[in-house]
């Protein structure tokens, strides 16, 4: 082998494996529960009602899922202090295909 396709080999393969490391990584450096209070605050203001969520988290593998633990609706000021909804914990899988596809 001659020396270009040597590295050209060795970029592709450099890459390949920043690749792999970044999809593992990322749950690390991308914290959701930072946008917690937003995701809240947009539920709180579609349905009307307190909303409570726990800890959110997010993971790019096997598939991407969002990991909500501890969500809960609460009932009107007009009712008992309860929960309409209370679900200790929900997975949301994402399927990015069909958003980066042409419709």
């Amino acid at each position: 082998m001659t020396k270009r396709p040597k590295i050209v080999v060795t970029l592709i393969v450099s890459a390949a494996g920043i690749l792999i490391a970044l999809i593992f990584l990322a749950p690390v450096f991308l914290n959701l529960d930072h946008y917690r209070p937003q995701i809240i605050s947009y539920f709180e203001q579609s349905t009307g009602k307190k909303v409570e969520i726990e800890r959110l988290a997010i993971s790019f593998f096997p598939r991407t899922t969002i990991h909500i633990q501890n969500f809960g609706v609460k009932s009107p000021p007009l009712f008992p202090p309860s929960y309409i909804l209370k679900v200790p914990q929900a997975d949301v899988v994402v399927d990015f295909w069909p958003l980066l596809r042409k419709g």
